[in-house]
Parts: C-alpha cells; sequence; structure tokens
C-alpha cells in the first residue's frame, strides 16, 4: 500500500504521516520495523531547527532514521535488512531538489522519471509506503527561472504520485481530505 500525503507547508503533514505509520504498524498482525527516510540536508541554523523539531516529533514512536537525501536506491540494503517495514519518507520536495542539485545536466523528464522509478522500487522493498510532499503555487512574482524549474517539478511529481499511490490525504480549504 502506497499512501500520499500532501499539503502546503507547515499543514500538518509530518504529524498525519507519523500518525498514519504508527496505526498501519499497530494493526499488523506481526511486528514491523518504522522506518523513517529523511530527506533534507539541513543547512544553517533553520535547518537544523528544523530537524531536531522533527526528530524531537518521532520520540519513543519507534522510527528507525535512514538519512538519504538523494538516490534512494541506496537505502533499498538497509530496507531489506529490516524487513518487514513500513517506510515514511519525508519529504518529496527535498528530494526533488537534491536530485535536481546531483544531476544538474538532467532534463526535467529524466528527473522525473528517475525519482519515480527509485519510489517504485523503494515501494516494492516495503510493506506500506508513506509519502510526505509539498505543494507550492506555479507561479509568483517572487520566483527565479530556476525555482519556476523547481516548483514545475515538484507540481508534476505531484501528479505522478496522485495517479501512482493507493491513497491520497490532501490538505484543502484548512483541513485534510482523503481523496478516493
Amino acid at each position: 500500500m502506497i499512501t500520499f500525503i500532501l499539503g502546503k507547508p507547515d499543514s500538518g503533514k509530518s504529524s498525519l504521516a507519523e500518525q498514519l505509520v504508527c496505526q498501519r504498524a499497530d494493526a499488523c498482525a506481526y511486528p514491523v520495523h518504522k522506518i523513517y527516510l529523511a530527506t533534507m540536508i539541513p543547512y544553517g541554523k533553520e535547518g537544523q531547527e528544523r530537524v531536531a523539531k522533527h526528530k524531537k516529533a518521532r520520540d519513543g514512536k519507534g522510527f528507525y532514521t535512514i538519512e538519504c537525501p538523494s538516490e534512494l536506491s541506496k537505502v533499498r540494503a538497509q530496507l531489506k535488512k529490516n524487513a518487514p517495514c513500513i517506510c515514511l519518507l519525508e519529504c518529496m520536495s527535498n528530494l526533488v531538489g537534491n536530485e535536481m542539485q546531483k544531476k544538474k545536466d538532467a532534463t526535467d523528464e529524466e528527473l522525473l522519471s528517475y525519482i519515480m522509478n527509485c519510489l517504485s522500487d523503494l515501494a516494492a522493498d516495503c510493506e506500506d509506503l508513506f509519502i510526505v510532499g509539498n505543494e507550492f503555487p506555479l507561479t509568483d512574482e517572487g520566483y527565479d527561472e530556476e525555482t519556476i524549474r523547481y516548483v514545475t517539478l515538484i507540481h508534476r511529481v505531484n501528479e505522478c504520485l496522485i495517479a501512482f499511490c493507493d491513497k491520497i490525504y490532501r490538505y484543502e480549504n484548512e483541513q485534510w481530505r482523503k481523496l478516493p
């Protein structure tokens, strides 16, 4: 089962995702590992504070954290060692930005294909995969060319994930809605 939690920044996506992972793990008839796949590279004080906030929120929930800011395929061996596992990927916007920086010469089509293939492989290694994603406005007068490319690619990844995932939770009109 693949679940996508999509919303604007600071809408409670992480909290909802952690709650859903814990509920799913508790409902399993057999023991499972809860794996938190952290994609954020904590730049500066603000980044470090954000990481600390997320770690504190996970405290006591039994998550094992794997740092994977890019190249998700590198974590597959760790997941197999921890099988059966339920994974929480936090979050797609960080992963997309990191992959854009790592693969500077790749086209948007190549990046989109690469990211979706990595997610498909990752899903095959988990009992369940929960993916957190951000939504940003496609246009803003403050966007430079690189930001426009980034936001457009995130939008395209989100569209693919909506089609790819079994369950979608979307933050709309200041509330969470489970999409059919």
